[in-house]
């Protein structure tokens, strides 16, 4: 397909998180990766500063930071709109509930030629006035895009939109620079005996990320295992909360928590199995990411999961707290080096086939074009 495109087209991404977690990672490879010689790609983060905008900022592309009193704040609004006013963008992409629909509300003040939203793995099982909300403004929206096939179809029912408004792009990884990576040499950073078999999660402490699983696992299986140690990575305000229980159930020793890290790719290559134990889930990047660093996964069979993993080819699916499984998995895989090779040999393949971040990028530019032209027409 050959499109129409006489200069560089003016691009706004906006979104609504300053930390770089997993949708501001996958923002990140697009403002970064896209083709310049195309496209002129600037960033409004809704939230204020944080280790995402300085990020941005290091790669050098423009950044416009708005800061954030409180949950709805009418103010946050209104700086949006003078912000669009004033710069003449040809295309806004927004990314994640609250930035889609601050975007869509500005849109009523503030031309904007081409809309495009950005679903990132919302929930859609509790009605709310939320939905009712995103149901009347996703009528602004050019273009919805979806991580997610499972994603989309959620869409379709619940908020009534229009199959052909809805595209699904995979997220996407950069399983080249992962591969290249020097394992961090976890047994120093985090004083796990060198001896001992390493089980790793990557999760903020957040109620659906349901960390409990994994400390109830680490109980149950340091009883008759005592070469083993269990790595939490990540943070959040309920972390304390889940020290006090891995204190109370004498676990010390056995699990650690190393707060939020930026070189999760480096730890990932040093663990010998990586498990997600959510209880909901969009398009987990950090199952892609272990994937690209050949660990082997086993994860909650919940939306985005069931999408990235075939059960027993590329990685392992099992119910939300189903230890049991989980444990005779972890221990198959220990015992059976052979399962474990063909597992994460084909985890590869299934990243290079369908989830490399070149691929996610190009779509992307694929998508903006074809609107342009459409504009244009």
């Amino acid at each position: 397909m050959r499109f129409r495109i006489s200069k560089k087209a003016k691009i706004l991404f906006v979104i609504s998180t300053a930390t770089l977690s997993g949708a501001e990672k996958q923002l990140y490879y697009i403002i970064t990766k896209i083709n310049k010689d195309l496209f002129n790609p600037y960033v409004c983060c809704l939230e204020g500063e944080g280790n995402f905008t300085e990020a941005v900022a290091s790669a050098n592309i423009p950044l416009e930071v708005i800061y954030r009193k409180k949950s709805n704040d009418i103010n946050r609004l209104l700086k949006l709109i003078i912000f669009l006013k004033k710069n003449k963008f040809d295309i806004v992409q927004s990314f994640c509930w609250s930035a889609n629909n601050y975007v869509r509300l500005a849109s009523l003040f503030a031309k904007i030629p081409i809309l495009v939203s950005g679903e990132r793995g919302r929930d859609f099982s509790k009605r709310s006035f939320s939905h009712w909300i995103d149901r009347i403004l996703a009528k602004q929206s050019n273009k919805i895009i979806c991580n997610s096939n499972i994603q989309r179809d959620k869409l379709l029912k619940t908020e009534k939109i229009q199959r052909s408004k809805i595209d699904v792009i995979y997220n996407g990884v950069d399983s080249e620079k992962i591969s290249d990576i020097i394992p961090l040499n976890i047994y120093y950073e985090f004083n796990v005996p060198k001896c001992n078999k390493v089980i790793c999660t990557v999760n903020n402490f957040t109620k659906h990320k349901n960390p409990i699983m994994f400390i109830n696992l680490a109980q149950r299986m340091s009883k008759y295992l005592q070469n083993i140690s269990f790595l939490y990575v990540g943070s959040g305000q309920y972390k304390s909360k889940y020290k006090n229980i891995i204190k109370k159930k004498k676990l010390d020793n056995i699990v650690v928590f190393t707060g939020y890290r930026n070189d999760v790719e480096s730890i990932l290559p040093s663990c010998d199995v990586f498990v997600l134990t959510s209880s909901k889930e969009g398009m987990p990047n950090v199952i892609l990411e272990a994937m690209a660093a050949k660990v082997p996964v086993i994860a909650t069979a919940v939306d985005g999961c069931k999408e990235i993993i075939k059960h027993g080819k590329n990685g392992f699916l099992v119910n939300v707290n189903d230890i049991d499984k989980m444990e005779k998995i972890i221990l198959n895989l220990f015992n059976n080096k052979t399962l474990c090779n063909n597992i994460t040999s084909e985890a590869w393949q299934t990243i290079q086939n369908s989830f490399k971040v070149t691929q996610m990028v190009k779509m992307y530019e694929k998508e903006y074009l074809k609107m342009l032209n459409l504009a244009d027409a």
